[in-house]
């Protein structure tokens, strides 16, 4: 396997398409209303600040980040959130990120997305393997 298939970049489809990796995360934004048909091929993921966003987004879209969900740990000062009780009708798999750790994964189960992201949730801990391994063990069956 070439790594190029395990690279995902920060920026349009068109960075994507001139760096030949596996794809790019955009804001969903960039993503909506009429776009090159050269976009469609590449495989995106939207960055998303609502639930609305999510849930316009084109099929074409491989998938969502959507968040945050709860506050980030890594974050310096507080954001807005969007909280545990949101409904999310989704084209695309959905994978949701702010405030992932052991103690509110339960609540972001509930949710059914496809997937989780964290980075507060490990690197914030005294033992960051640890914290790894208990997360991995806590999102099995997402």
């Amino acid at each position: 396997m070439d790594l190029r298939d395990r690279i995902w970049v920060r920026g349009t489809p068109d960075v994507a398409e001139q760096l030949d990796v596996r794809g790019c995360v955009c804001e969903a934004q960039s993503l909506m209303g009429e776009v090159p048909e050269s976009w469609k091929r590449i495989n995106c993921v939207a960055f998303c600040r609502s639930v609305e966003q999510v849930e316009n987004l084109p099929e074409w879209v491989a998938g969502a980040l959507l968040g945050p969900i709860l506050q980030p740990q890594s974050a310096l000062e507080a954001v807005k959130t969007l909280g545990t009780s949101i409904s999310v009708h989704a084209k695309t798999a959905t994978i949701l990120w702010g405030g992932v750790d052991t103690d509110t994964i339960e609540d972001f189960k509930k949710m059914s997305p496809a997937g989780v992201a964290t980075l507060g949730g490990i690197w914030n801990y005294a033992d960051p393997v640890n914290a790894f391994i208990k997360l991995n063990r806590a999102v099995a069956g997402i």
